[in-house]
C-alpha cells in the first residue's frame, strides 16, 4: 500500500508551483517580465533555484526564456489556443472516463464537496472563487484517473490555456451553465458511468472553447496574440 506521507518539496519546486499558480490565476499575465533578482528577493532564495524554476516552467510552455533578457510569461496565438483546447477536450475526456472507474468513494465525496464550493461561488456571481475551485475539481479528476502521465499532460495544458478561458465565465449565463456541466460530470462519475462521464467532460471543455472563440471573433486574424483582461 502506497504511503500517504506528505512529500517535502524542494526549493525549486516551491518556487515553480507558486509562479505556476500566479500564472493560472492571472496574477502574472502574458509577457509579464520575470526578473530573477526580484524573484530571488520575493522567495528569499538565491538566483540559482529561481533560474531552475523558470526553466522548469519553460519546459511546460508557461514561460519564455530569451538570451540576455528577462524571462516572460508565455503568450498564445488564437490559433495555438484553439489547438490546445481541442487536445484538452480529449485529455479531459479520458481522465473522466478513467476516474469513473478508479476513483475511491472518499475521492468522489471530496469531488462533491469541491463541486458544492464551486456552486456556492457561482450563486454569488464570484467567478474568481469559482475559477479557483474549478481547478481543484478538474485536478481531483486527473488524480482519480490513476494515470500519472495523463494527469501531468492535462495539468500542463490546463495551466497554459485556462488563464485565457476564465474570461468566458463572465459572458452571459456562462457561469451558471458551467456549474450545470460540472454537476452532470460529477453525477456520471458518482454513478460509475465511464462513457457518460467522458462525453460530458469533453462537451464541457469544447463549450468553453466555443464561447471564448465567439467572444474574440472580432480579432483581425487567428495569429493575433490573445490578450487577457
Amino acid at each position: 500500500m502506497a504511503s500517504k506521507a506528505k512529500v517535502k518539496l524542494t526549493r525549486v519546486e516551491v518556487i515553480a508551483r507558486e509562479l505556476e499558480e500566479d500564472i493560472f490565476l492571472g496574477r502574472l499575465k502574458p509577457q509579464s517580465k520575470l526578473d530573477e533578482t526580484e524573484l530571488a528577493r520575493r522567495f528569499k532564495a538565491s538566483r540559482t533555484p529561481v533560474r531552475e524554476a523558470l526553466y522548469h516552467l519553460a519546459s511546460a510552455g508557461l514561460v519564455e526564456i530569451r538570451p540576455r533578457q528577462a524571462a516572460v510569461v508565455a503568450s498564445l496565438t488564437l490559433r495555438r489556443l484553439l489547438e490546445l483546447i481541442a487536445i484538452m477536450a480529449h485529455l479531459e475526456d479520458l481522465a473522466a472516463r478513467l476516474a469513473a472507474v478508479h476513483m475511491t468513494d472518499a475521492e468522489i465525496a471530496q469531488l462533491e464537496k469541491i463541486h458544492k464550493t464551486c456552486a456556492a461561488s457561482a450563486a454569488k456571481g464570484d467567478s474568481s472563487g469559482y475559477y479557483a475551485s474549478s481547478k481543484q475539481f478538474h485536478e481531483l479528476i486527473y488524480l482519480g484517473s490513476r494515470n500519472q502521465s495523463l494527469a501531468e499532460m492535462a495539468h500542463n495544458i490546463r495551466n497554459r490555456i485556462f488563464p485565457y478561458l476564465r474570461n468566458q465565465l463572465n459572458i452571459g449565463d456562462r457561469l451558471a451553465r458551467s456549474i450545470d456541466e460540472h454537476e452532470r460530470v460529477f453525477k456520471a462519475i458518482k454513478a460509475r458511468d465511464a462513457e457518460a462521464a467522458a462525453k460530458l467532460m469533453r462537451e464541457h471543455v469544447i463549450q468553453q472553447g466555443e464561447v471564448f472563440s465567439n467572444f474574440i471573433s472580432a480579432l483581425p486574424s487567428a495569429d493575433t496574440m490573445v490578450a487577457l483582461a
